[in-house]
């Protein structure tokens, strides 16, 4: 019996001391710039979804969560009210980028999905 079939594995690059500060507003609540601080380290892709949804629940009033996506390779952020993602205007030290989140901050929802893939894949 052989393998028909190739194991694909996705990886991410790790949380520094450079990209881990994610600021969010919950406009319904205080309207105030909250940070979510995601403790330095490697993660699967899973893992750090999670990290993320645990940073923002510490420092939120909503409940998060964080999917990823393995067909688009997209980061889902949902919360459970309106929220915004200061993609643009908050800490340069965010994760943003490294989760697939470019320009603008993102504001009036309460999911966003990130515009660019994430993370590399090794097959």
């Amino acid at each position: 019996m052989t393998i028909q079939s190739r194991p694909l594995i996705y990886f991410i690059d790790p949380i520094t001391e450079n990209n881990q500060f994610l600021d969010f507003v919950e406009p319904n609540i205080s309207g105030d710039t909250l940070t979510a601080t995601i403790p330095v380290g490697s993660r699967s892709i899973t893992e750090l979804a999670n990290a993320i949804a645990s940073a923002m629940n510490d420092s939120g009033s909503e409940t998060y969560t964080v999917t990823f996506d393995r067909i688009t390779r997209l980061f889902t952020i949902t919360g459970t009210d309106t929220f915004e993602l200061k993609v643009s205007s908050g800490n340069a030290s965010s994760p943003f980028a490294l989760i697939g989140f470019t320009g603008a901050d993102r504001v009036g929802a309460s999911t966003y999905i990130g515009d660019s893939v994430a993370g590399k894949s090794y097959t």
